[in-house]
């Protein structure tokens, strides 16, 4: 069976049902395994050079996979799979694929979303799509932090200004007020020069006291 890592382990558990369309699939990792348990996958990417990867994964494995060379979701087609998942690149970018996926009417039932930076990006367009967050937390791996933000599965509700800054579980994700107090120890010494969007930022987690002030 293919090896993958904790972040990987945890981004399976959030995909159910039985399709799915790794978005980005990169070295094909989830998608591969996800196939090996039986789910319809679509492995996507605008590389074809990482669709070939996905291809060789695929093959050693005898796994079943379709692969569509593309940009974002233009190659699957509305309701083809249950889940999206799109990880491994910025929040900005995630929104730009999920944005014109909805300007051409492709909206599915789950979306798995793991973002290296701008996470709150994404909480933005969600919420302005009026699509639910089920969950939205942080783990650590390898000594990095990954947010992850599970969506289209629940119903809507608001997010506050520290859920949408920090992630819905900020308060209760271990690693997520392990990130936020190593953030705030790194800010509060510069805070003084921060400006725009990272004073803003700074001021919220200066308002975590029970969080990034804990020895």
């Amino acid at each position: 069976m293919i090896k993958l890592s904790g972040r990987l382990n945890e981004l399976l558990k959030h995909i159910d049902g039985e399709s799915v369309a790794d978005v980005g699939c990169d070295h094909g990792k989830i998608a591969v395994y996800c196939a090996l348990k039986g789910k319809r996958t679509v492995a996507t990417d605008i590389s074809e050079q990482s669709l070939r990867k996905a291809e060789q994964l695929a093959k050693k494995h005898s796994a079943e996979l379709k692969t569509v060379l593309c940009d974002g979701l233009t190659g699957i087609e509305n309701g083809e799979v249950e889940n999206v998942l799109i990880a491994g690149m910025g929040g900005i970018e995630i929104v730009k694929i999920l944005s014109d996926g909805f300007a051409h009417n492709k909206k599915y039932k789950k979306y798995v979303l793991s973002p290296n930076s701008e996470a709150k990006a994404v909480r933005e367009f969600l919420q302005t799509e009026k699509i639910g967050i089920s969950r939205d937390y942080v783990i650590e791996d390898m000594n990095k932090f990954y947010s992850i933000i599970v969506a289209g599965d629940c119903d809507f509700k608001p997010l506050n200004d520290f859920e949408l800054e920090f992630g819905m579980e900020y308060k209760t994700c271990e690693a997520s007020k392990k990130r936020l107090k190593k953030e705030y120890m790194q800010l509060k010494p510069i805070a003084d020069k921060l400006a725009g969007d990272s004073k803003r930022r700074f001021i919220l987690l200066e308002n975590l006291n029970e969080i990034v002030r804990t020895e």
